[in-house]
């Protein structure tokens, strides 16, 4: 707000700084206002005061070698002519890789003649350039880039040749008569008011008043207990494959050998007592260690070979589970041995034929 001067007498100042104008652009608090002010003058960066705001022109110390970063091969003295609309966008703006990226391209960009006083707004740079400058992560300067763009500050660069691209970056240039967004609390642009609505818009239909059956599955009669037949699940009931080898797999015996050929088939191993005393082993071992999944705890051993992970309590488990297997099956094979077919005598039609053998 700037006060009016009364006639008929010598104004000591013409304007006024007030604290609250800076509130209404930043949209900071007061308090947070007076202390980031506050911060500045111990800075010796600039003094704000009601009836004047005097900056520091001399070199704040240890800003030397930044200020002759940016300055590039131009002097670090000369002026640089901020539009007012790009001060209000940085003294709202709440995103800092933004603002950075956007003082990086006002330094490479803006320069006034000091003969002409013509401004120049046209010039290259690299946003590595600017990240390393500014401090700043090469991805967050490439979105703050594109934001630029898309508000229509920069323009983009669409004819530069690769090998110019790398060498000085980018072209662009600066819309001086560019007028800021209206910023969100969040920094983003958004509209003052929402969109009217829409006049014709479909009508859903109103929910029933009384509840219906759902038509969705017409059969819903639940499965007789006959066609519910007993035994294991459907999924390890076929031949098991080490396809999709299940947990069931190896727990049983034989569904564990008949993997073990399948493996020799592959080649995943060779065909030797030591290499199934091997496999048997990592199944014992895929359910003795507590594992989420011991299917892959066996795949991975067999696949990769590592017999060493196996203890000697767990081969030993497995060497006394193939013994006591294979005394079973010999069992089996010499009940079914014993028995032979009963021999019949030369004429079977006779009343004194008699049977031989078992």
């Amino acid at each position: 707000m700037r006060s009016a001067t009364k006639k008929g007498r010598k104004p000591a100042s013409t304007s006024r700084y007030l604290v609250s104008e800076l509130s209404a652009l930043t949209g900071l608090r007061k308090s947070a206002v007076k202390m980031e002010l506050k911060r500045l003058r111990l800075s010796s960066v600039v003094v704000f005061g009601e009836s004047v705001i005097e900056p520091n022109r001399e070199l704040v110390a240890g800003a030397a070698a930044l200020c002759q970063e940016i300055s590039g091969k131009r002097s670090p003295k000369r002026p640089i002519p901020v539009p007012r609309a790009v001060l209000r966008f940085l003294a709202a703006s709440q995103r800092g890789s933004v603002s950075k990226t956007l003082l990086g391209y006002i330094v490479r960009g803006l320069s006034l003649d000091s003969r002409t006083g013509q401004i120049s707004s046209a010039g290259t740079v690299k946003a590595s350039w600017i990240s390393k400058t500014f401090e700043l992560s090469l991805r967050g300067v490439k979105a703050a880039r594109s934001e630029l763009i898309r508000m229509k500050f920069i323009s983009k660069d669409t004819g530069s040749f690769q090998r110019k691209l790398n060498r000085d970056g980018a072209y662009f240039r600066i819309d001086l008569s560019w007028t800021e967004p209206r910023l969100a609390r969040n920094g983003d642009a958004s509209p003052r008011i929402s969109p009217l609505r829409i006049e014709t818009r479909p009508v859903f239909a109103p929910p029933y008043k009384d509840r219906k059956t759902s038509y969705e599955f017409k059969n819903q009669k639940t499965q007789s207990r006959a066609l519910k037949l007993p035994g294991v699940c459907k999924a390890n009931a076929g031949r098991p494959t080490l396809r999709n080898v299940s947990l069931e797999d190896l727990k049983r015996y034989s569904r564990l050998r008949t993997l073990f050929e399948e493996a020799v088939a592959r080649k995943w191993v060779q065909n030797s007592e030591a290499s199934f005393l091997n496999w048997v082993s990592a199944a014992v071992r895929a359910q003795t260690v507590k594992a989420r999944c011991p299917v892959r705890v066996f795949l991975a051993i067999v696949k990769r070979g590592r017999w060493d992970l196996i203890t000697q309590p767990q081969e030993d488990r497995a060497r006394s589970a193939i013994l006591r297997n294979r005394e079973r099956e010999e069992g089996e094979i010499a009940r079914s041995k014993s028995w032979t077919m009963p021999k019949i005598t030369a004429d079977p039609f006779s009343k004194s034929r008699c049977l031989s053998g078992r």
